[in-house]
């Protein structure tokens, strides 16, 4: 049995690292010259880069399932514009086995809130690290992985 997962066309070139979870995705300047994007109306493009945020929590398997997308993209259900970026070719669907779909579970339970019995959301265990993180304290101190200019 499988289930349907949402996907990120070319999603490695927004990938730096492949064997863990990214706190950022590489956003190229190349998008303000491609044509298609261009044309995109802009709730469609804020939308799609939300979604490729998403796609980074996702391991690139969103599940299709467009109330929950809508919801983790903070977006009215009705407003989505999915079909939209379905039908342009920036997201395709893809049949995944259904034993692996168990990211689906997970992914859904890993960025709820609190559920009531202690445990925290993954945006939580992030800002409790950051507020760790001496860098965190010092606003001048550039990440190393930072561009020189």
């Amino acid at each position: 049995m499988s289930d349907q997962v949402l996907s990120v066309k070319d999603w490695g070139t927004f990938q730096q690292y492949k064997d863990r979870n990214p706190q950022w995705i590489k956003f190229h300047l190349a998008v303000l010259d491609d044509y298609e994007f261009s044309r995109l109306p802009d709730t469609a493009k804020a939308h799609l880069l939300l979604i490729w945020l998403l796609a980074a929590r996702c391991d690139n398997r969103i599940p299709y399932d467009v109330p929950w997308i809508a919801q983790r993209i903070g977006v009215r259900e009705k407003n989505l514009q999915l079909e939209r970026l379905l039908k342009g070719g920036w997201l395709f669907v893809r049949e995944v086995e259904k034993d692996r779909t168990d990211v689906r579970t997970d992914v859904r339970t890993d960025l709820r809130t609190d559920n009531g019995k202690g445990s925290v959301a993954p945006e939580e265990k992030r800002r409790e690290e950051t507020e760790t993180d001496p860098r965190a304290r010092d606003p001048n101190k550039k990440p190393e992985f930072a561009e020189q200019f």
